[in-house]
């Protein structure tokens, strides 16, 4: 298990940590009710905004063989490794880690379902390219599997889709990916609202 020993943690450029993220989106979105409202923005809002964190403290959990550790610990990596705000840490942040992490007062680690697959991720390279692969496509994934489409005809789900879309412009900003000369530039887009910071890679 070399991947114990690593001195730089794979990111957000590589295959496992977005393997990661796709695990990471699929123990939060699994409970989801398909008939909520909005559901396609909660759902996005899940894939870009809480898949981040979540798949770091899987690395964290994964190099300490999933041994119990403390709330702090974890905010306190979180801010000094990656520099988020603790406001971040207490509110997405935890509440996404419910969704993947045993608890014990205090004290948390990955629940051993989570820890396993995690574990199968970097050391199966299949495995993480076939999460890796999915990752683009989660949110569409998982409202096929839930029947989001079989309730209404194609144009009203056009309509859905796109109503939320135009939603979103109003209030989010927008990053496109640039090829040049076939180079692959990753683009990480900072925001900071109301002193929460979110990444979207």
């Amino acid at each position: 298990m070399k991947w114990k020993d690593w001195t730089r943690l794979p990111d957000v450029d590589d295959v496992r940590f977005k393997a990661l993220r796709t695990l990471a989106f699929d123990e939060q979105a699994k409970d989801k009710d398909v008939n909520a409202i909005d559901i396609v923005y909660l759902l996005d809002i899940i894939q870009t905004f809480r898949t981040l964190a979540p798949a770091r403290v899987m690395l964290f959990f994964l190099q300490r063989d999933n041994e119990w550790s403390t709330w702090d610990a974890i905010s306190t990596y979180l801010q000094e490794k990656y520099g988020y705000a603790e406001s971040t840490i207490n509110g997405n942040i935890a509440q996404a880690l419910r969704k993947l992490c045993e608890f014990d007062g205090d004290r948390l680690r990955l629940r051993p379902e989570v820890y396993s697959k995690a574990v199968e991720i970097l050391e199966n390279e299949s495995v993480a390219r076939e999460y890796a692969e999915r990752f683009d496509r989660v949110v569409e994934e998982w409202l096929e599997a839930h029947g989001y489409y079989e309730d209404s005809d194609d144009e009203e789900d056009e309509g859905e889709v796109e109503d939320s879309e135009e939603e979103r412009e109003d209030s989010e900003p927008s990053v496109e990916l640039v090829l040049r000369n076939g180079s692959r530039v990753r683009i990480v887009l900072e925001v900071v609202v109301k002193n929460i910071r979110f990444e979207v890679v």
